[in-house]
C-alpha cells in the first residue's frame, strides 16, 4: 500500500528491485512475488497511468545509477522478470506514455522500449561482467518480440548482435 503514496514510490520501487534481483534466494522469491503480484493488481484495474510511472522509474535507476554493477545488474535482471511475465505489454504497445494517471503525453509509442535499449546499449559497451551482459541480452531478446517494425531502427536487433 505504501507504494502508491507518490512520496515514496521511487524509493520503494528501486529497493522492491534490487531486492528481485539480490543475493540470497529466500528475499528473491519473496521481493518477485510481491512485485508482480502488485504489477499484475495495477494490470488488473487498468492502472496504465501506474504501470508508466514504473516505467519511467526503471529508466530513471538505469541513468542514476549508470556503470553501478550492484544496482544495474539487479535492475537489468528485475526488467527480464517482468517482462517474461507480460507485465509491461501495455507500456511496449501503447499508443500514448502515460504516467500522470490518465493524462496522456505526446511522446513515441516506443519511448519506454528505444530508451530501455538505449540505456542497456550504454551500460554494455561499458562493461566486462559476463552476467550483466547475459542480463542485457536476455532483455534485448524480450524486447524484440514487442516491437514492431521499427524494432531494427530502434537498435534492439543490434544490441543483440554486437552482444553476441
Amino acid at each position: 500500500r505504501a507504494v502508491n503514496i507518490d512520496a515514496f514510490f521511487e524509493y520503494i520501487i528501486s529497493g522492491m528491485i534490487i531486492s528481485v534481483g539480490g543475493l540470497t534466494e529466500s528475499v528473491v522469491k519473496s521481493s518477485t512475488f510481491s512485485l508482480l503480484e502488485w504489477l499484475k493488481g495495477l494490470k488488473k484495474v487498468k492502472g496504465f497511468g501506474r504501470i508508466a510511472k514504473f516505467g519511467k522509474c526503471l529508466l530513471r535507476l538505469l541513468d542514476q545509477y549508470e556503470r553501478n554493477d550492484r544496482v544495474v545488474l539487479p535492475l537489468v535482471k528485475c526488467i527480464g522478470k517482468i517482462l517474461s511475465h507480460g507485465l509491461l505489454n501495455d507500456l511496449l504497445h501503447s499508443k500514448e506514455y502515460d504516467d500522470n494517471e490518465g493524462k496522456a503525453s505526446n511522446n513515441r509509442s516506443d519511448f519506454f522500449a528505444s530508451e530501455l535499449i538505449c540505456k542497456l546499449e550504454l551500460e554494455a559497451k561499458r562493461s566486462s561482467n559476463v552476467s550483466k551482459l547475459l542480463s542485457i541480452v536476455d532483455v534485448a531478446v524480450k524486447l524484440l518480440g514487442f516491437e514492431n517494425k521499427q524494432s531494427y531502427q530502434n537498435g534492439d536487433f543490434l544490441l543483440v548482435m554486437k552482444l553476441l
